[in-house]
């Protein structure tokens, strides 16, 4: 036998033993495979729906991972806006700070502005007031000036004559004595009088416009006006004093003249008129010193002035006691 009939013969056998084989194999195998078929077309099926599944597991998986990732974008771009928004806000906290500190220190610069401008208004309060007063103060001491030139002019044109003359005239008076000239020496004492009551109204207008020059002068000179006012009203006072008491020596130097003219004798009827010019010219005595002892209540500093009227008035009361005692007999 050839060679190539035993392979052929070999590979005869060898199919018919495999077609057999399948055949075999196919009786016995044939339900399993078509369990496994069925089985196969079930896992089939649940794979399709798996894969379904995961498909749908990826979609979502995709969309959260695109979510995921718009977050992260979101968060970074959050994150970059709040380290500038927190940036921003420490600068705004700077700011506000040196704002807060400009503030207070315009505040308190504002405090002090306020406090001078109230100190500069009250100021020029005080200015405005002070010059209305020293306006007013001028006006015054003009009228003051004018004021003391009138008292000037009376002192020397009325007030210093009149009593200068009533001084010449009680000399005159007082030398007709001496020459036992009485009735000249009456004559002397009642002018004199009466220049002692003209001195006295010159020295009333002194008085009245030394009150007047008194409400006008600054306070700091009123001590010295007020001085010179008192001393005004009090030689009113000293004047009508003299007035009344040479007014007083006038009428006892008429009781005297006219009995020395009797020869020292009195008739009755003239006895009586001199005891009513003797009382008269008592309570003229009287009336004098009361009114020095105002004199004294408004200017004690003119003591001295005083004290010689006062001595004068006591002589001339010596003289009435002589004259009652003497002429009148009333001793």
């Amino acid at each position: 036998m050839s060679t190539g009939w035993l392979w052929g013969t070999i590979s005869t056998v060898a199919i018919v033993l495999f077609i057999g084989g399948y055949l075999v194999g196919f009786a016995v195998y044939q339900p399993d495979v078509s369990s496994l078929e069925a089985k196969t077309e079930v896992q089939q099926e649940e794979l399709t729906s798996l894969q379904g599944r995961l498909s749908d597991r990826d979609t979502q998986l995709a969309a959260l991972v695109a979510e995921r990732d718009d977050e992260k974008a979101s968060r970074v771009g959050l994150e970059t806006t709040l380290a500038s928004t927190q940036a921003f806000l420490e600068d705004a906290r700077t700011s506000s700070i040196r704002a807060s500190a400009d503030l207070l220190e315009a505040r308190a610069s504002l405090t002090s502005v306020e406090s001078t401008l109230t100190q500069t208004q009250g100021e020029q309060a005080d200015l405005s007031e002070q010059l209305t007063t020293l306006q007013d103060a001028q006006g015054d001491l003009d009228m003051a000036i004018a004021i003391q030139s009138e008292l000037q002019e009376l002192y020397n044109d009325e007030l210093g004559p009149n009593h200068g003359d009533a001084l010449l005239l009680i000399q005159e008076g007082l030398l007709a004595v001496t020459n036992t000239n009485y009735g000249e020496a009456a004559t002397f004492f009642d002018e004199s009088s009466i220049a002692f009551d003209l001195a006295k109204d010159n020295a009333k207008v002194a008085a009245t416009r030394s009150e007047s020059l008194l409400e006008l002068v600054p306070s700091s000179l009123h001590n010295t006006f007020d001085t010179s006012h008192r001393q005004s009203k009090s030689t009113v006072l000293a004047m009508d004093s003299q007035s009344r008491e040479y007014k007083a020596a006038a009428e006892l130097y008429i009781i005297i003249d006219e009995w020395n003219d009797l020869d020292n004798e009195g008739a009755s009827e003239d006895m009586e008129r001199w005891r009513g010019i003797a009382a008269n010219a008592e309570d003229l005595l009287e009336e004098a010193m009361t009114k020095l002892d105002e004199a004294d209540e408004w200017a004690p500093e003119l003591w001295r002035r005083s004290e010689a009227i006062r001595l004068d008035i006591r002589q001339w009361r010596d003289l009435l006691s002589g004259v009652r005692s003497v002429i009148l007999e009333e001793g």
